[in-house]
């Protein structure tokens, strides 16, 4: 009985560790060819849905970073709706000063912190529709497939290789584009 506690721990620690050297897989050039067509497919929209929801994320909370902003906000709709049913109550001085209150809260807010995040989310909509608008799943593949016919690049990580596919099907000049890929290979190590 000892030998199987023995033999099972013993199994379960060289599985335990088998499983931790896979989950630590380097995504790279290797990696990409191991796929086939459907799971790299399946990885380039895997990718670009991760870029969206990356991008969700840096918009995530942010209104509920100022309590005062929404609640004012919630007041104006309410003021709104009122205005509907009201039409002289848009020219009041309450419905004014309401909208002058929240006027400020808006501007303070963009003046904050926030200034950081509002341009990361304005550098990833400029970055993501001068990179992939026209650009079919399919070209990435392809772009991916030529640039990891060289061994060189094998061991530059899929996630930076899209970027240099992508800005060599926008245009990128050959003596950018190989500055870019001896600096990727350099930081792959």
């Amino acid at each position: 009985m000892k030998y199987i506690i023995v033999a099972l721990l013993l199994m379960f620690i060289i599985c335990s560790v088998a499983n931790a050297e896979q989950d630590t897989r380097k995504i790279d050039g290797d990696y990409w060819r191991s796929l086939d067509e459907t799971q790299q497919l399946s990885h380039i929209a895997g990718f670009i849905e991760g870029m969206h929801l990356g991008n969700i994320f840096t918009y995530s909370g942010m209104e509920h970073e100022n309590p005062d902003l929404d609640r004012v906000g919630k007041q104006v709709d309410r003021a709104n709706k009122r205005i509907g049913i009201d039409p002289e109550f848009g020219t009041s001085k309450e419905y004014t000063n309401l909208i002058k209150l929240y006027i400020k809260l808006q501007d303070e807010f963009l003046a904050d912190k926030k200034q950081d995040r509002i341009d990361g989310i304005i550098a990833f909509d400029t970055m993501y529709d001068f990179l992939l608008i026209n650009v079919s799943d399919e070209q990435i593949i392809d772009g991916l497939n030529e640039f990891y016919n060289d061994f060189e690049n094998r061991s530059i990580r899929v996630h930076m290789a899209v970027s240099l596919v992508l800005r060599q099907i926008k245009g990128g000049s050959e003596e950018f584009m190989e500055s870019l890929i001896e600096a990727a290979r350099r930081d792959s190590g």
